[in-house]
């Protein structure tokens, strides 16, 4: 025999007219705004709290501008009266899906403009465009922000690392992706100055995070293993070339549970009989226990003097997807000292494909344009097209 449970539910002007009073434990759902709340037992409708909203709700307006149920557009900002309105701002890192296709987002805002936020936002979404839940990390006047991308885990919940108040320290956050509550929040201690870049889960929901260590000026990429609560550190693992400069902005775990890193490395060349060092593109594989499978440079062309990856995917089968971007002469481009004081060069965007064994099957390139290009981020359908 079948059981169907309904909500008690009502538009939000009604409920607001009607201003009842529900049980301990009873939901109700305003059907206009698909807002939820919680009685208590004996305080009136108007006076309960929505269920999953933080300290961002009073002072945020969220637009939703549908065209049909695959298409809509959301907008999410930030008002404070006391701050100048010009300096306001949400910047998003990142968007993930769940495995009911909710929306997931992850965004800093910003109230006085000294880029240095002043805290996090979370934010689900239905399918639909429709606001589940938002809630807040850190205190609104601190400088709180994200430290990796967000990865969603088996059991739907919501994973990233944070940097509080701009200190030495970072904590990894796993909030329950169907009520918005914090799960855990461990401070993560891998030595005295390190950042996290990226991250990932593997198919036991342990966490996988990339990033750069910071040995007396030098940065040098590593990746690491945590258990699921992020209480332990199963493995890490330096990647560089030659004990020079390295950086780790992406990770992703394929089907057998071995880790693809991505980022930049400064490797030593010699021309014309002289040493100097090349920037390169970084991508490694390590096995799940941690070792080395191989870890590859890329310089996608003999005179590009500067290339990295922001961003690697994998298939079904274990193929890599990496993108990101590298110099190319562009008569476009102003004169300027940027990296090696290259003149008369811009970033243009590359995308390549990569085997299990680490060799390039293909590769793409877009720009450059009157400005620099970057290839932000990939990803790979059921279907195995990119």
């Amino acid at each position: 025999m079948t059981t169907r449970i309904k909500l008690r539910r009502d538009t939000a002007t009604n409920w607001t007219t009607t201003n009842p009073i529900l049980a301990a434990g009873e939901p109700g759902l305003e059907t206009d705004t698909g807002e939820i709340k919680y009685g208590d037992g004996t305080s009136h409708w108007n006076v309960l709290d929505y269920s999953g909203n933080g300290s961002l709700t009073s002072t945020s307006s969220i637009e939703v501008q549908t065209g049909d149920a695959d298409r809509w557009l959301v907008r999410l900002r930030r008002e404070d009266d006391e701050q100048d309105p010009s300096f306001q701002g949400v910047t998003v890192y990142s968007t993930n899906y769940d495995s009911e296709g909710n929306a997931i987002v992850v965004a800093q805002i910003d109230l006085d403009g000294n880029d240095s936020g002043d805290g996090i936002v979370v934010a689900k979404f239905t399918s639909a465009g429709v606001l589940v839940w938002k809630k807040s990390i850190g205190a609104l006047d601190g400088n709180y922000y994200p430290e990796s991308n967000a990865v969603i885990d088996s059991s739907d919940n919501i994973l990233l690392a944070v940097n509080p108040d701009s200190s030495l320290s970072k904590i990894i956050v796993k909030i329950n992706g169907a009520t918005g509550a914090v799960i855990f929040s461990e401070e993560l201690a891998l030595n005295d100055s390190f950042n996290i870049r990226a991250m990932a889960v593997d198919s036991s929901n342990n966490i996988i995070i990339g990033g750069e260590f910071n040995f007396s000026g030098n940065n040098t990429g590593f990746v690491a293993k945590l258990n699921p609560t992020a209480t332990t550190i199963t493995w890490q693992k330096d990647l560089s070339v030659d004990s020079s400069y390295s950086y780790i902005y992406s990770v992703a775990v394929d089907f057998n549970n071995d880790i693809i890193a991505a980022g930049y490395v400064e490797v030593e060349i010699t021309v014309n009989g002289a040493t100097t060092t090349n920037g390169q593109i970084l991508v490694a594989k390590l096995t799940s226990a941690g070792g080395l499978g191989w870890q590859k440079t890329v310089a996608l062309d003999s005179e590009t003097p500067f290339g990295l990856a922001f961003n690697v995917s994998v298939d079904s089968v274990g193929n890599s997807y990496v993108t990101g971007a590298y110099y190319v002469d562009n008569a476009e481009s102003d004169s300027f000292s940027g990296f090696g004081g290259y003149a008369k060069k811009s970033n243009a965007v590359f995308l390549f494909k990569m085997t299990t064994l680490g060799a390039i099957s293909w590769d793409r390139r877009v720009g450059p344009g009157s400005c620099d290009w970057v290839g932000v981020s990939t990803a790979v359908g059921s279907d195995g097209d990119l």
